[in-house]
């Protein structure tokens, strides 16, 4: 009889609610008595005793529970009978007991308007979700925070609350039970509490030079009721006394004024705070940032612009400088030479008087630095250049020199004086082996005299000579010249070479003479090196120019001999041509030499035959490198033009790939020999198959079969060797065989059909054979998996593993199925008869996020069965993250505001997702990652720079999800409109003449009070540098490169080569006049303009046309880089530009000044002044402000 349970179902009930455990018995086969069902939980203490069950019949087990614990379990059911023989059954299902729900009756108010310090409620009621008692505890919560709670026993909570301060605030209340419900909150009661709110405004930043006095302004402004003696504080130590405002009625303004003055150079960040008495008020607090700059210092007195002095004679270098101010100004000035600090002074009263004497005769630049490190920006006068007068030494006609060692050579030279007298003028060598030292005594003023001094010297080197001309007279100029002395190798001279061609025996003596001399015909002394084919063979001194040597071959052949003559220290080698000597003899000539190839153990011949030419030679023998090659023939003596052959037949044993070597040598020692090479390859034989196994076999299980075969050698001989058995690929046993013959017998346990082969192998000596196979079929019933599919699931979702197992040739009984993997248990199918199929399906959930290969087993308990394997793929997957609420699209704030940036999101089931959440800033994460508990993401943030910059939250969760980003929240930074009446240009001046204008360039910028701004334009303008006196925004300035004068100008300029005219504007046309309190034009030009023009770099100046004049601008050279000389102008205003230069002594155009960088080219004209201060005032320019944009067109 078999049992079958049935109708088993999974159950889900609340806690302390009645469930039924409801299933069905079956009894088939025969009749069942007395079933009994049994669970494996200890808290289901009945079980049932069914009686009898007839067979087919079938009974209900009803069992009603009631449970008081929230949990989750497994009940195993299982149905037995007190009939041994019957086949029982058990099933399982899942028992889920889950928390009630809490349903809210009765809400807060939603709003409620309360003043500071006044009770006020927030009431709420909730109940059992089947009506029941409720017991749990209520939490209030205070804009998200917890800050009461109670525990409550009807359902019933009410919470009273005082708030001191006003505002608007969210309250909710909260029910919970963690251990048998689920939480349950109120919706939000909005609480407004009344109070007097502060407003501070009119907070501008402030800038000022130190120890002057500036004013901290901004006002206080009331609203919705009075507020009593207002408070302003500062966070900084330096501001002491806080102003109190007295009573304020409401929507009253009170302005706070407060004068200041600081001897700190600081940039520092005042914060102002607005508080009340009355302490419900509603505080405010603002930031500005309180500038604090060093002063300027004003030169008041320039030092004279050329001195002319004699040596030793005092000169001064005076200035004078004030405070930008009119105050007293206590600095340090440095007095500076060639821009070398070279003297010091602290001043009191703002004026320098430096003295000082130079001994020797030149041109300097002197110029004085002001400074204060701590309270004023540094100030420079300009140069003084001051001539000393006084006699010039020049060294001339140096040249550099190249003779042989040992040979007389002249260093010549000249010294020429100029200014005055000069006497006993000395020249002097910085080589030790130079030693007299010529005294020229006086040479009059513009006069020259000559130094020639011979010198021999010995050493072949290469050296510096450095040559000093100095005067007694210590104010001279002294001059000093460098040249090369190159004292060089000489050549040896082959006066004879040695006989060009010699013919003679072996052994017979023979000369090989040679003779050199030196280049100068002086005394040769050297070594010689008797030279054999490029080897050297002797070597013998040479005294008198004569080298000779003897020498003999025992060998027959044609040498190349020559003689090389050296000296290494003085002479450059030389070598004799070759003499040629032949030398004659017998010559031994091997041939016939063949590779081989053979079967190891069977015989070769090593075949091979000597030819001899020019003469008789005896006893040739054979030799080879090889020790299995034991003996070697003598082929006796062998007539000249004879030829013998020489034939050795070997048999070796051993599978290899050799070279050998075949040598042919003869006792006659002056023949010559010979060497031939060829290759023995030993190989492997062959096994032939000369018997099969049987085709085709058929048994049943645990039956005995043969495997049998037989093979040989290729050749005839005994095979030894070993032979393996394989099944299906896989050898399975081995024999070793003297014969040639193998038996193996086998039985097999398991149904099925088998592929047997046998393979012959002995790894030394032969190559492997393998026979056909033999197919041999064991008969039995089969199991067979099928219907496996790759499963692909999110975690935690269910999945069903589903298979079938089939059955062919007979009966299986108790078939399992089982798997792999630790958390699938296993499934036995009871009976399968023979082409029946049975169904496995388990349901399974997984919440690991995992790929796994899982196998199915079919397996029976008949022994004979042949058994099946399956696999296939479960994919338990991530599960996708939904955004529930992104940031807001767009976005703007001020620069240090705090914005911020939130999102929501849950799983793709609609379940709370837990995680993090980073933010990302134009792609890339900034901030500290946040944990996400509830699905919600917040993030504040602060931008210090103007800009649009791009947000997104992205939440992940790397074990579970996959990742996923929010829109784009797009965030714009700007600058509040500027108060300081100033306003920005968004315009540019144009050009009249368009069809005058080559090039074109445009530039806007931020223009801020007091700070130096730069428009860099990297063309003829490199760049223009403006310092505005008030901010204002975003400015527009332009170059345009003219091809000529334009027409509007009819002034014609002064006298000098035009490099180029350049409009350059900022702002419209006119409006920076009086808005900058410096500003200057650099520029630059081509060094191949000055080559091309014959103009001296130094007498570019910049002109400007205003008023219908070409105006004179200070310029000064400041540099030298990329091919260009590069300039700086000073400028009160814009316009048209021109770029002027002077040709080298021309005698029509201004003076030109000195070339060294930094000094300044200064006409005649007096140059245009620039103004110190302008005028604030201009439109604003809306919409721009706090963006930096940099706009560079061309137009060609």
């Amino acid at each position: 009889p078999t049992l079958a349970l049935g109708n088993v179902d999974n159950v889900a009930s609340d806690w302390g609610r009645n469930f039924d455990l409801n299933h069905s018995v079956t009894v088939t086969n025969a009749a069942a008595n007395n079933v009994n069902v049994t669970y494996n939980v200890s808290w289901i203490t009945d079980n049932n005793t069914m009686g009898t069950i007839a067979e087919g019949g079938m009974k209900w087990y009803n069992q009603t529970r009631s449970n008081l614990t929230v949990q989750k379990t497994t009940v195993k059911v299982d149905a037995t009978s007190s009939t041994g023989s019957a086949t029982n059954d058990s099933e399982i299902f899942l028992f889920n007991i889950t928390r009630r729900n809490i349903d809210i009756t009765s809400q807060p108010e939603s709003t409620q308007s309360v003043g500071t310090d006044t009770t006020f409620w927030i009431n709420a009621s909730a109940n059992d979700e089947h009506g029941e008692d409720l017991i749990c505890k209520a939490d209030l919560i205070r804009e998200g925070v917890i800050i009461g709670n109670q525990t409550i026993s009807n359902g019933n909570v009410n919470f009273s609350r005082i708030e001191s301060i006003a505002g608007t605030f969210n309250f909710s209340v909260r029910f919970y039970n963690t251990s048998h419900y689920d939480n349950k909150s109120t919706s939000n009661s909005t609480v407004t509490v009344r109070g007097p709110t502060l407003a501070l405004g009119n907070v501008d930043n402030v800038a000022s030079d130190w120890g002057r006095d500036f004013n901290l302004n901004h006002s206080v402004t009331v609203t919705n009721a009075i507020a009593n003696n207002v408070n302003v504080t500062y966070n900084v130590s330096w501001i002491t006394d806080n102003n109190t405002m007295g009573t304020m009625l409401e929507d009253g303004m009170k302005w706070h004024n407060q004068t200041r003055s600081n001897l700190t150079v600081q940039e520092i960040a005042v914060k102002v705070d607005a508080t009340s008495t009355t302490g419900s008020a509603i505080n405010d607090s603002e930031i500005f940032l309180l500038n604090i700059t060093r002063r300027n210092i004003d030169i008041t007195s320039q030092p004279e612009s050329t001195q002319s002095v004699g040596t030793d004679t005092t000169f001064w270098i005076n200035a004078s400088a004030n405070d930008e101010h009119g105050e007293d100004l206590i600095c340090k000035a440095d007095l500076i030479r060639e821009g070398v600090i070279i003297g010091n002074q602290t001043i009191s009263n703002g004026n320098v008087n430096f003295s000082r004497i130079e001994s020797t005769a030149g041109t300097f630049n002197f110029s004085v630095r002001f400074y204060n490190t701590s309270h004023y920006n540094n100030a420079s006068t300009s140069n003084s250049t001051v001539t000393v007068h006084g006699p010039t030494l020049a060294l001339g006609n140096v040249d550099n020199v190249a003779s042989d060692w040992g040979r007389n050579f002249d260093l010549n030279h000249s010294v020429t004086v100029t200014n005055t007298i000069a006497n006993n003028v000395n020249v002097t060598y910085n080589v030790s082996w130079i030693t007299d030292n010529n005294n020229m005594g006086t040479i009059a003023k513009d006069g020259m005299k000559w130094h020639n001094q011979s010198r021999l010297n010995s050493t072949v080197q290469k050296i510096t000579v450095k040559v000093d001309a100095t005067s007694t007279t210590g104010s001279a100029i002294n001059d000093s010249e460098t040249f090369s002395i190159n004292i060089t190798r000489r050549d040896i001279t082959i006066t004879a070479n040695p006989g060009s061609e010699q013919t003679v025996g072996v052994g017979d003596t023979f000369w090989i003479n040679g003779s050199a001399k030196d280049e100068h015909n002086e005394a040769f002394i050297a070594k010689a090196d008797l030279i054999k084919d490029g080897s050297i063979v002797n070597t013998t001194d040479v005294m008198n120019g004569n080298a000779n040597f003897s020498t003999d071959e025992s060998a027959a052949g044609i040498f190349n001999f020559s003689i090389r003559f050296y000296n290494t220290t003085h002479y450059d080698n030389k070598s004799t041509s070759n003499s040629t000597v032949t030398v004659r003899g017998p010559i031994l000539t091997l041939d016939n030499v063949n590779d081989i190839t053979r079967d190891w153990g069977k015989s070769f011949n090593l075949n091979h035959s000597v030819t001899v030419t020019n003469a008789a030679a005896s006893n040739v023998n054979l030799t080879y490198n090889v020790s299995w090659i034991l003996n070697y023939d003598t082929m006796g003596t062998i007539a000249q033009g004879g030829m013998r052959w020489h034939n050795q037949t070997l048999s070796n044993s051993t599978v290899q790939n050799i070279t050998l070597r075949v040598d042919a040598t003869s006792t006659t020692g002056s023949a010559i020999n010979d060497t031939g090479k060829f290759q023995l390859n030993i190989t492997r034989r062959n096994m032939e198959i000369t018997s099969q196994p049987k085709p085709a076999q058929t048994f049943d299980p645990d039956t005995t079969f043969w495997i049998n075969a037989s093979a040989r050698d290729e050749y005839g001989d005994i095979l030894i060797g070993t032979a393996g058995l394989i099944k299906d690929g896989t050898i399975i046993e081995s024999q070793d065989i003297s014969s040639g013959n193998v038996n193996f017998s086998r039985t097999e346990p398991l149904a099925g059909t088998f592929n047997f082969s046998i393979r012959f192998y002995n790894l030394t000596h032969y190559n492997n054979a393998s026979t056909s196979n033999s197919s041999v079929t064991i008969n039995g019933p089969t199991l067979a998996i099928s219907n496996i599919t790759g499963i692909t699931r999110d975690w935690g979702r269910n999945f069903n593993l589903n298979h079938s197992v089939t059955v062919a040739n007979a009966t299986a009984t108790k078939m399992k199925v089982s798997y792999n993997v630790s958390w699938l248990t296993e499934c036995t199918l009871g009976t399968v008869n023979k082409d029946a199929t049975g169904w496995g399906n388990q349901t399974v959930s997984n919440s690991t996020v995992q790929r796994i290969t899982v196998r199915v087993n079919a397996n029976s308990t008949n022994t004979s069965t042949v058994n099946d394997t399956d696999t296939f793929k479960v994919n338990i997957t991530k599960r996708d993250i939904n955004i529930t609420s992104s940031p807001p699209a767009t976005n703007t704030v001020n620069p240090g505001k705090t914005f911020w940036l939130n999102a929501t999101t849950q799983g793709e089931y609609a379940e709370n997702f837990i995680g993090n959440a980073t933010l990302v800033r134009d792609g890339i994460i900034v901030g500290t990652p946040k944990a996400v508990t509830d699905g919600n993401a917040s993030f504040n943030r602060t931008e210090s720079s103007t800009g649009t910059y791009k947000f997104s939250i992205r939440f992940y969760n790397l074990t579970y999800y996959f990742n996923a980003s929010t829109d784009n929240s797009t965030v714009s930074v700007e600058n509040p409109p500027s108060s300081s009446g100033g306003g920005s240009s968004g315009g540019i001046g144009t050009s009249d003449e368009p069809e005058n204008v080559d090039e074109t360039v445009v530039l806007r910028i931020y223009l801020q009070a007091g700070e130096s701004s730069n428009y860099n334009f990297n063309n003829v303008v490199t760049s223009v540098d403006v310092t505005p006196d008030k901010t204002y925004g975003l400015v527009a300035a332009k170059i345009e490169v003219l091809k000529g004068r334009p027409s509007s100008i009819t002034t014609d300029p002064p006298a000098g080569e035009i490099y180029k005219y350049v409009d350059v504007f900022v702002g419209t046309s006119g409006w920076s006049k009086d808005k900058f309190s410096s500003s200057v034009i650099n520029f630059q030009v081509p060094a191949t303009w000055f080559e091309e023009n014959n103009i001296d770099p130094a007498t570019v100046t910049l002109y400007r046309h205003h008023d219908g004049k070409w105006k004179l601008l200070k310029t000064t050279m400041t540099g030298q880089a990329g091919g260009h000389y590069q300039y700086s102008s000073p400028t009160p205003g814009f316009s048209t530009f021109m770029v002027l230069g002077q040709v080298e002594g021309s005698s029509d155009g201004e003076p030109a000044a000195a070339t060294a960088f930094g000094t300044v080219a200064e006409p005649t004209p007096t140059p245009e002044t620039t103004s110190d201060k302008g005028i604030p005032g201009f439109g604003i320019m809306l919409g721009i402000i706090g963006v930096l944009i940099a706009v560079y067109s061309r137009k060609k």
